[in-house]
């Protein structure tokens, strides 16, 4: 109702009211005698229209009204009033719905009487005929007032003075040769375009085409891709195709039920007809809908099935995916990856990611017969939960597959499932086809010791790509792993302690979530072993039954074998534990993280630990160093030297290597174990 409403109080003994607001008003009467007495009393030439028609011819057309007020001659139907039968027109332009009820007299009509109803009164008189008492509506027209009375109640309005458009230049012509056109049952038309339509109506976008003897409903989506619901015909001419908005349909559908039988014409690319078939009642309906574009990716998905697997293999598959146990958060967070599906003459594996972790599910092949080669389908978590739907609503006992350079499609049953390949998207983190073939490995307790002497320098900061992370390199003979965040570097090396071959050199960057998620897996896994695979893409870690995988970065390793120091360079040996004591007295009760200088002084059986805290406070600890060399002074940060030290604990020996006292200090140890060579890098700190 508008903001200004208007109460008249008509001199009638029947006591009436009429509530105006705007150009709507609603009469109300003391009984529905007095009621129609009125409206004789003030309206002319009244025409009496039986409620239940007038209801239906709204229901069929108000949906294709357009909601647009800016639109004025299309924000409103078209209501034409002839002695013998009454008509309803509405379009939007893009739609246009027409019905026609044949046989029904209306009385009070000698001439052919065009209305129209603007949306807003064409709605509240849509509500005012569901009452079942009413069963016939009086129509008065006015020199600039058009009326209804349904009741006690009347709506008025202010005639419109725009042109309704020419609808009929539109619509085909009896005489006209429909050269594309199918007749099917509207139950299947109506469940086939709800199906389509109520699994993906984001893209609003449906394709009908016409193929030999059938009628394919398509929605695609760049959510679930492409779903097809297959209807059987009889049609045989060539193949046709065009592309609806889904809205337009599922709205008809809605208002058409499932009841007897519907013919669909399509003449030209233009526009769909669809005309139920004329009931007992009288009714004609004819409806007409706009073709859209249709993408192009869409047109090129494969029809060619080459490969089968078992329906219930693959639902039992995905049925045992982890993915459907995660919490509406979780499965919110995965709608956007992938799931991979790996297929071989002897087994079908599907590989759910969640995050960095991988989830493997096996069963065996039961085609095997044919089989030719492995075929690796990446499906969006959205198809997936999707293809789940279809092999929970089929009773079919195989799964067809088809495959080209533009995506894939799986035909279940009549239905079909397409989407197409995202070239870019293979290459984000949550695409990544994960490697499976594990060809290099290492013993579980010798990759532990490597990061618990490694994983102190890994910098934490996202965004310093070249350093967020470890690299492992494997080697027939030896085994290293190396961190930096570009100030200290910690390189770690011991024998290969396994018998399996590593052809050549194998360099793996591990990130610093990875390495979190790898401790936490070794801290609670029974393996002896961690298996490791690659592709150009990706990297994957097997330890156990737990599968890893990540993407490879772009940048690469820092080159640390130009940074460490040979042999030629100037030693002093220190006990490890008598070193830590030493910075951690100098650095007083105020802690390490409060000391603003740092240095270390080695002379001639001596090494002085000097630390200066922001207040200016300075103290100093000494302890024995077996060195001959000639002093000098070295600066430096004291938590890289306290992370080192806390890694090594115990009682060992540590040889600290330098040239000078501007350049970098290395730090070995001695004696911590005859099958690792451990070598810290610390850079010294700038004079302030």
């Amino acid at each position: 109702m508008a903001d200004k409403s208007e109460l008249l109080y008509l001199p009638q003994p029947a006591s009436s009211l009429i509530i105006r607001s705007g150009a709507h008003s609603s009469l109300i009467a003391r009984g529905r005698k007095e009621a129609a007495a009125l409206v004789v009393s003030i309206h002319q030439g009244p025409t009496f229209i039986t409620a239940r028609v007038l209801h239906e011819l709204i229901t069929r057309t108000i949906f294709a009204v357009s909601d647009d007020e800016r639109r004025q001659n299309l924000n409103l139907a078209l209501l034409i009033l002839r002695p013998t039968s009454l008509t309803m027109v509405a379009t939007d332009g893009h739609r246009l719905s027409f019905v026609e009820k044949t046989n029904e007299r209306i009385s009070g009509v000698r001439v052919v009487k065009q209305v129209l109803i603007p949306l807003l009164p064409l709605q509240e008189l849509h509500q005012l005929l569901l009452d079942p008492s009413v069963e016939t509506v009086l129509f008065v027209e006015e020199d600039d007032t058009l009326t209804f009375h349904v009741g006690q109640r009347a709506i008025s309005w202010a005639k419109p003075t725009e042109n309704f458009p020419d609808y009929e230049s539109v619509m085909t012509k009896e005489t006209q040769d429909i050269a594309k056109f199918v007749t099917v049952r509207a139950c299947e038309l109506s469940a086939a375009i709800q199906s389509v339509y109520q699994n993906d109506f984001r893209r609003f976008v449906i394709r009908l085409r016409l193929d030999q003897n059938m009628l394919c409903i398509t929605g695609s989506s760049d959510f679930i891709g492409e779903y097809e619901e297959t209807i059987g015909t009889s049609y045989t001419a060539d193949a046709v195709e065009a592309a609806f908005n889904a809205n337009y349909l599922h709205e008809f559908i809605e208002a058409l039920g499932d009841q007897g039988n519907v013919r669909l014409s399509l003449k030209t690319m233009l526009a769909l007809e669809i005309e139920p078939e004329e009931n007992v009642s009288g009714y004609r309906w004819r409806y007409l809908c706009c073709c859209m574009r249709i993408h192009s990716a869409y047109l090129l998905l494969p029809m060619d099935f080459t490969t089968s697997v078992s329906a219930r293999v693959l639902q039992s598959l995905i049925i045992g995916a982890d993915f459907w146990k995660l919490n509406e958060y979780e499965r919110y967070e995965l709608e956007e990856e992938s799931s991979l599906l790996v297929m071989k003459r002897e087994s079908i594996t599907i590989v759910i990611r969640e995050g960095i972790r991988l989830y493997l599910h096996e069963a065996e092949n039961e085609y095997k017969e044919g089989f030719v080669g492995e075929h690796q389908i990446l499906i969006p978590h959205g198809s997936m939960r999707f293809i789940q739907q279809l092999l929970a609503g089929s009773d079919a006992e195989y799964v067809e597959l088809a495959e080209n350079d533009c995506g894939f499609r799986f035909r279940i049953g009549n239905r079909t499932h397409a989407w197409a390949k995202d070239p870019i998207g293979e290459r984000r983190y949550d695409a990544v086809i994960p490697p499976m073939d594990f060809t290099s490995s290492m013993s579980s307790k010798s990759f532990n010791a490597f990061i618990n002497l490694t994983f102190f320098a890994v910098p934490k900061e996202d965004s310093r790509y070249t350093l967020d992370g470890a690299l492992l390199v494997l080697r027939n003979e030896t085994l290293t792993m190396v961190a930096t965040d570009g100030y200290r570097l910690t390189f770690a090396e011991m024998t290969n302690d396994l018998t399996d071959r590593i052809v050549g050199e194998k360099r793996i960057i591990i990130a610093h979530k990875i390495l979190l998620e790898i401790m936490h897996l070794l801290s609670i896994s029974q393996t002896h072993r961690v298996e490791f695979a690659e592709n150009e893409a990706a990297y994957s870690c097997r330890i156990g039954d737990q599968i890893l995988s990540w993407v490879k970065p772009t940048m690469k390793f820092p080159d640390y074998d130009a940074v460490l120091l040979d042999e030629k360079a100037k030693i002093a040996v220190v006990q490890a534990d008598e070193l830590r004591d030493a910075i951690l007295c100098a650095c007083g009760p105020s802690g390490w993280n409060q000391v603003r200088d740092f240095a270390m002084i080695i002379r001639q059986g001596e090494l002085i630990v000097v630390c200066e805290s922001a207040k200016d406070e300075k103290r100093e600890k000494s302890i024995g160093a077996l060195y001959a060399g000639e002093p000098l002074t070295i600066k430096l940060v004291t938590s890289n030297i306290l992370g080192f030290l806390d890694a090594l604990g115990g009682t060992h020996s540590v040889s600290l290597a330098f040239k000078d006292g501007q350049s970098a200090m290395e730090m070995r140890t001695e004696g911590f174990n005859p099958n690792y060579r451990w070598r810290y890098l610390v850079m010294p700190r700038k004079s302030s």
